[in-house]
């Protein structure tokens, strides 16, 4: 009964939370309880009250003498649990609510009410304008969310859903807040702070105490009442009325004091009046005065309990930092063990790199390594190439002892090679031997007409000019000397001829054995012959290169094709990514447009939207990514097939 009194004492000042604040919903407020007609509340609290002040007036009688009983049991508990002791349920202190300040809840954002006045304080305003939603405002910051309280969290217009009140009683000032973090989320939890007139902050167990154990039923049937109570009550006589706010008054897992009372009464008329046995009414009164004697012995000792607890707690604290200096200390130990283990280790490793430096070494130049690597990786290419150089040669060598050749042919190659090495050397003796021939023509000529000049048509006509007088001899003899002399030179050109023509006959002996020898009869068959099958062997060597650059190709070709096989199924980690955007964009559209509008709010359509573009982006980069491999494969094929064609031409 302590606690229901205390729990009375709390909210003595409102009757019932019914209506907004002038400020917000337009209406006023006012002390006057007569102009809360329109609500129904002046029959409520004329039978309200008179239920009331009974039931408080027999609260108190039954537990006037339990109230004392108990107080040296709350003293010791309170001394156990170490927590700040509130001077309201102990001492039946008086609470009255001050300010209530609403951030955000239902359809209230930044509500304000204070200033209440003493003793009964309505707040009254029309249908639909928020005092049921005021009314479980206070119940929420006292009892926290319920099932019946989530509509109103996140609020109507936005923001963070939470808000205080103000209390006043026997030790100052006390503000209860409590919050949600996350309005949007339903299972986010709460956050309450209870402030006391010292500034210090504390849980939801200062709360507890404040509420003197009154369950959130008991609250809500009996000291916070709204319109679906008391259409119940409505139903219900006064005595009816006031024995069932009585009963409420214990909580719902307390018994029922009228039934307990009856009982008391039973058993009171058997203890005092019983016919055959002593009166047990002064037995326990005795019993009880020797208890309380007990009980004023032990009192001097609960402080000492109380200090004993406090330095039982400083001393586990203090084992407790020792134990972790210990954890400390013996890690520091088993570092410093590992230390002197590795000692010698470490100093033979001190030693090895003073040795490493004192010995000379030359400077290693600014991008060695990065050239060594790139050497390195030069001789990984023409190792490559060497070996695909090898197997080239191998199968030309191969297809060289496939082919068929003359053995005549081949055994005068070198004389043919020759030959034609000394090609420009027989191009330029033939001109020698046609110019030649053209100065002996010329000689010829000059002589006959010399020889008509001088009218020595023969020898002997000569010999008859020999014998003419010396006086014709000398006129002559300038004519005789030039004679002699072309005479000279035309035996010198006659000698000049004779052996080019010696020369040209030996060469062309020699030049008809060796076309012989090949079973050629001319020298420029012979010749075209021989250029012709050197520019075979030349094609051949060009073939052999371009097949080589084929078969290259085709590999390269391969294996991108290979590579374009395997992007024909996605990667697991791009799929992974397409799915991931795909069950977004679904859970996005049924959250737009499953979800009830107090929860998306204005954003459903967008979500929906939103989700829509999500499944129609994954799908589609999914389709374009399986196309585009496709069209890679495809043209990869042709390439491919065009490849193998060219080598088969190739190698025909």
């Amino acid at each position: 009964m302590r606690r229901a009194d205390c729990a009375w004492r709390f909210v003595a000042g409102i009757a019932t939370v019914r209506a907004a604040s002038a400020a917000t919903a337009g209406t006023g407020v006012d002390g006057r309880s007569a102009t809360a007609a329109a609500t129904g509340l002046p029959a409520f609290m004329q039978a309200g009250s008179a239920a009331t002040s009974a039931i408080a007036r027999r609260s108190r009688a039954v537990g006037h003498e339990a109230s004392r009983d108990g107080n040296n049991r709350r003293r010791r508990n309170q001394c156990r649990s170490r927590q700040p002791v509130v001077n309201g349920c102990g001492r039946n202190p008086r609470m009255k609510l001050t300010r209530l300040e609403v951030a955000g809840y239902g359809i209230w954002t930044g509500l304000r009410v204070e200033d209440f006045g003493p003793g009964l304080n309505v707040i009254y305003g029309p249908n639909e304008a928020g005092k049921t939603t005021l009314l479980e405002f206070l119940r929420w910051v006292l009892y926290g969310s319920s099932s019946r309280r989530r509509r109103y969290i996140p609020p109507l217009h936005g923001g963070k859903a939470g808000g205080s009140i103000q209390v006043a009683g026997d030790d100052g000032l006390l503000e209860i807040a409590r919050w949600r973090p996350e309005p949007a989320d339903p299972l986010a939890e709460d956050q309450l702070a209870v402030r006391t007139a010292d500034g210090s902050q504390h849980g939801g167990q200062l709360l507890a105490a404040l509420l003197g154990g009154v369950d959130e039923a008991t609250f809500s049937n009996v000291f916070a009442i709204s319109l679906w109570e008391l259409q119940e009550l409505a139903t219900l006589g006064d005595t009816q009325a006031a024995d069932l706010l009585y009963n409420l008054s214990l909580g719902v897992d307390g018994r029922w004091l009228l039934e307990v009372m009856r009982e008391l009464e039973t058993s009171r008329q058997r203890i005092v009046n019983g016919p055959d046995t002593p009166s047990q009414l002064l037995q326990l009164l005795a019993e009880r005065k020797r208890l309380r004697g007990e009980l004023s012995a032990l009192e001097p000792g609960a402080d000492t309990y109380c200090e004993l607890v406090g330095q039982r707690r400083q001393s586990q604290a203090d084992i407790a930092a020792v134990q972790s200096q210990r954890g400390e200390l013996e890690g520091q130990l088993r570092r410093a063990e590992l230390a002197a283990t590795l000692a010698q280790q470490w100093q033979q490793r001190n030693a090895i790199d003073q040795q490493l430096a004192s010995l000379p070494a030359e400077g290693i130049p600014v991008g060695t390594v990065a050239q060594l690597d790139r050497l390195q990786a030069a001789i990984k290419r023409r190792s490559r190439r060497t070996r695909l150089l090898r197997r080239r040669c191998r199968e030309l060598a191969r297809q060289a002892a496939g082919i068929e050749l003359r053995r005549a042919l081949w055994r005068q190659a070198p004389r043919i090679e020759a030959l034609a090495e000394q090609q420009p050397w027989l191009s330029s003796l033939q001109e020698r031997i046609d110019q030649l021939q053209q100065e002996v023509d010329a000689i010829r000529s000059s002589l006959d007409e010399k020889q008509q000049r001088l009218a020595v048509p023969d020898s002997e006509s000569l010999e008859a000019l020999l014998q003419t007088p010396a006086a014709t001899l000398r006129r002559l003899r300038p004519a005789m000397q030039a004679v002699a002399q072309a005479t000279r030179s035309v035996q010198q050109a006659k000698q000049a001829l004779a052996a080019a023509r010696q020369e040209h006959t030996a060469l062309a002996a020699e030049l008809r054995t060796a076309l012989s020898a090949r079973g050629e009869k001319d020298l420029a068959a012979a010749l075209d012959s021989a250029g012709e099958l050197l520019a075979q062997c030349r094609r051949k060597v060009q073939i052999n290169e371009r097949i080589e650059q084929t078969v290259e190709h085709q590999r390269e070709v391969e294996r991108q094709s290979h590579r374009l096989w395997q992007r024909q199924v996605l990667p697991l980690w791009l799929l992974a990514a397409l799915g991931a955007v795909f069950a977004l964009g679904v859970m996005l559209v049924l959250a737009g447009l499953l979800l009830p509008g107090t929860i998306t709010g204005s954003l459903g359509w967008a979500m929906a939207l939103l989700g829509a573009g999500g499944v129609a982006v994954a799908a589609g980069g999914k389709l374009a990514l399986e196309r585009a491999n496709a069209r890679a494969m495809e043209s990869s094929q042709k390439q491919l097939a065009l490849l193998q064609s060219q080598l088969q031409q190739l190698q025909q």
